[in-house]
Parts: C-alpha cells; structure tokens; sequence
C-alpha cells in the first residue's frame, strides 16, 4: 500500500489490479530461454519448445508445483513442461546457476543481455520467448507530485523507450 508505507512511487510487473493508483506504461519485459556454451556441450540444444522436458531446467518459483514456461513466437502461444533440476527465487541466483552450467533457464531479458553478448549463455529455440509482461510506475496522485518524483518519472520515460535490451548490440 503505497500510501500507507508512505512510497512515492513503485515499478510493478504484470496486470494491475483495479486500483486508485495512477499507473504510467514505461514498457514491456520479456524473457529469453537461455544456457551456457558448457550446458549445450554436454547435453544439446533443444530444438523445440517440447525438447525442454528432456533437459535439466532452472526455474524461477516456488515449491513442488508442476513447472511449465509460456513461450510465444509470433501470434502462437504454447506451455513447454519443463523439467526443475532447481528452483530459485531469486533472479541473480538463476543467472549465476545458468552460466554454472546447471541448466536451461528461463532469464528476464534486462538480466541475460549482457551475457549473451559476452557468450556466457546463449539463447535458445531461435525467436520463442515469453509474452511480453507490462512495466508500470504507479503512484498515488499527479496532484501536488514533488519535484523528485517528477525528475524519476522523467528519467524513466527516457530510459524505457525503448528499452535498452532493443538498442543492438552494446558498443
């Protein structure tokens, strides 16, 4: 409750409920499946959404809950069952694992980019990825909004359009 904790501002992920809140659109984050050059070299790249479940995966979740990914590829969605060697909660602790060489994993685009272009992991099954989930900055009111959270909103605005991950390859 931003008004109750006394935030100015939050970032959220994925639909947002009704509420009093503004909520800004600043963009869209998708998620590329990924593994590391040794993980490929031992046991193969997947060809398909439906090879995943021959290879050990890196999920990001909870419990003993069946796991399965969302991948799109243009205008068709599927659900790949995949099969959890680890189950994480935590983004930095997926990333570390999948350049180990633990598994396929599943990885927020802004978090693997650099990877990928260093070739610490690569990404896989060619275009499918995770529809895309919308970023929001919410916030109580744009009454009486203060000059720092006007220079934040400002700065995200800039930042996200588009999002650094579309820009190419980094200089």
């Amino acid at each position: 409750d931003l008004v109750e904790e006394g935030f100015d501002v939050a970032i959220r992920a994925g639909r947002l409920a009704d509420s009093t809140l503004i909520a800004r659109a600043i963009g869209a984050i998708r998620r590329f499946v990924v593994a590391s050059p040794s993980y490929l070299d031992r046991r193969g790249r997947p060809k398909s959404p439906d090879d995943l479940a021959q290879h050990d995966c890196i999920v990001f979740g909870a419990g003993d809950e069946r796991h399965a990914w969302r991948l799109a590829l243009g205008g068709k969605t599927v659900e790949a069952a995949v099969a959890a060697r680890l189950v994480v909660n935590d983004f930095d602790v997926l990333r570390q694992a999948t350049i180990a060489g633990i598994g396929v994993a599943m990885i927020p685009v802004d978090r693997c980019i650099a990877d990928i272009r260093a070739r610490r992991l690569e990404r896989l099954l060619g275009e499918w990825c995770s529809p895309e989930t919308p970023i929001h900055v919410v916030y109580p009111s744009t009454r009486h909004l203060s000059p720092k959270v006007t220079v934040f909103l400002d700065h995200l605005r800039e930042r996200m359009t588009p999002p650094p991950w579309e820009l190419g390859p980094a200089a």
